[in-house]
Parts: structure tokens; sequence; C-alpha cells
């Protein structure tokens, strides 16, 4: 190709060539350009199934190293499954609130500021969980809070909590 480049730009700069000599050196550019995208284009699909493993590896290596990034930038921790239907959550604090505002410990202050929540469920034997309070009172935000620790838990997250789901280990 680069022999026939050259050549291309040899009778180019010769003004005596009627241009068909220009128009068959072009040509055969042309087919060997075709040739060499036709080869590559073989090689990509050959390739195509080892490229697509390597992106699926390389995308749940992108998933686990993502969910120990959160868990280390929340001090998060790796909750304990039982089987006995136990739940201590300690000091939850919802991800997305404490982003926004300053996380403080108790209600002294005048800040605005997310106020951990904690669930503790004995388990066997109790099968309801009544919240009451007033209105604004955060009750809302607890169930949904919650809910947000159920789906961390499920997904392999660690909770940004300062205790761990306790349970019997599986």
């Amino acid at each position: 190709l680069d022999l026939l480049r050259a050549k291309e730009e040899q009778l180019l700069q010769q003004k005596n060539d009627d241009g068909r000599q220009l128009a068959i050196v072009q040509e055969e550019i042309s087919i060997v350009e075709s040739q060499i995208t036709r080869k590559l284009i073989a090689s990509m699909i050959r390739a195509a199934q080892d490229v697509q493993h390597a992106m699926h590896a390389l995308s749940r290596l992108d998933v686990v190293f993502a969910r120990a990034s959160f868990g280390c930038d929340w001090d998060g921790v790796i909750p304990e499954i039982g089987k006995e239907g136990r739940v201590h959550i300690e000091k939850f604090v919802h991800p997305v609130l404490a982003l926004e505002k300053e996380v403080i410990s108790g209600h002294e202050g005048n800040a605005i500021a997310v106020v951990p929540v904690d669930l503790i469920l004995p388990g066997k034997g109790y099968q309801t969980l009544m919240i009451s309070g007033p209105n604004g009172g955060g009750k809302t935000l607890a169930l949904k809070s919650f809910g947000l620790v159920a789906m961390m838990v499920k997904l392999g997250l660690p909770i940004t909590t300062s205790r761990s789901l306790r349970g019997n280990s599986p």
C-alpha cells in the first residue's frame, strides 16, 4: 500500500500523463484497502466473543471494586445474615441524605442534620413492627431507610451503620 501511495504521489506530480496510469494506481489502492478492511473485520469477528467475555469480566470487577469503594468511603459493614430472622441495626445513616446534610449522633445543635436510626427485631415469635410518632417525626424516612438497608444487603453492598445485621451464620 505504501508503494502504491508513493507511485500515486509521483504520478500526481507528473503533468504529462493523461490520467490512465493514475486511475489504475488509484484502483489498485482501493482494492488493497478493501482487502485490508476485510481482513481486519474478519479478525474482529473472530475476537468478538473473547472481547465480550473480557468486557463481562471487567464489568463484574468494576461492580466489586465499586462496592468495596463505597464501603471504605462510608465505613460500611458487611452484615451477618442468619436464619433466625433477627435484625440489629444501629446508627444507620441514609447515604443520599448524608451527602447533603451533616451527620450528628444526637439532637443537640441547630444545624439541619441527618439523625441515624436504629432497628432491633428479636427474630422468632415477632411478626409485627409498629412505628408511631408525630407528623414530621421521621417514620416514613425510617421505613424507607430500612428498605434501603434490605436492598443494600441483597445487592452485597456494605451498609452504612455502626453495627451489622446479626443472626446465626448460614
